[in-house]
């Protein structure tokens, strides 16, 4: 029987990152989705008027990208733990 490879370090790290990285971006985009008073407070009359016009094919589109991220730095780390193997 033959000993499993150990993950090395640095999939750790970068699998942190990216959850880490993907996380802000979904604040972000629930945020700005959500028109939350206090966080669009920061942005200019203007930035509110360009946000609250994209089309529904752009708003999907973020969406997409914006969870496709977050699942699959999840599945990087869940994979490097053996949870999936």
């Amino acid at each position: 029987m033959t000993e499993p490879i150990k993950t090395p370090w640095h999939v750790w790290a970068a699998g942190v990152a990216a959850l880490l990285w993907s996380a802000g971006s979904a604040f972000d985009y629930v945020m700005t989705q959500t028109r939350n008073p206090d966080y669009m407070a920061q942005f200019t009359p203007e930035q509110l008027a360009f946000f609250y016009s994209f089309p529904k094919w752009m708003v999907a589109a973020w969406a997409i990208g914006v969870w496709s991220a977050v699942l699959g730095a999840a599945l990087l780390l869940l994979r490097t733990r053996g949870v999936l193997r």
